[in-house]
């Protein structure tokens, strides 16, 4: 496939939008609201968790079995290792943060991505490296152990490739 096509094909397979049912049981022990709230950290910890999961076995796999080195230099450009993480929209805590220090990448809040001003691929404030976004946003229980979240990988690359 030509390199064109390589990339429109990388595009969309990184274009997505994930929605995750997750079930969980709520403490007895602890205040409904307080266990409410934990389990919907939890929650986003495993949706955010799966999508860089994901990412990450793509965009291996696609370095590793690239053909030629335009294929290489394409997957390289898109597998990056600068994550930003986004919960509804803001910073999640750095505890949350603290929770991907195993994935084998630079994990950052989205506020040390350089403010969006239309697309463009996100860029570390401090390091210029570029990365990706993964949200997740919107989590609404649809029973008492049960809850639907939706969740995003976000990048938009009109940068030429080096």
């Amino acid at each position: 496939m030509n390199e064109k096509g390589t990339g429109a094909r990388w595009i969309l397979a990184i274009l997505f939008a994930l929605t995750l049912l997750i079930s969980g049981a709520i403490s007895q022990s602890v205040p409904i609201d307080a266990a409410k709230s934990t389990d919907e950290q939890e929650i986003y910890a495993a949706v955010i968790r799966s999508q860089m999961e994901q990412w990450i076995r793509a965009g291996d796999k696609s370095e590793a079995e690239a053909k030629d080195e335009s294929d290489r230099s394409i997957a390289r450009h898109l597998n990056f290792r600068t994550f930003f993480v986004s919960i509804d929209g803001e910073d999640p805590s750095d505890d949350f943060i603290d929770r991907f220090r195993d994935i084998p990448r630079i994990v950052k809040k989205i506020s040390s991505a350089e403010p969006d001003k239309g697309p463009h691929t996100p860029v570390d404030k401090s390091t210029h490296q570029t990365g990706i976004i993964f949200s997740a946003d919107s989590l609404r229980w649809s029973s008492k152990n049960s809850a639907k979240v939706e969740a995003a990988t976000i990048v938009a690359d009109s940068a030429p490739l080096e």
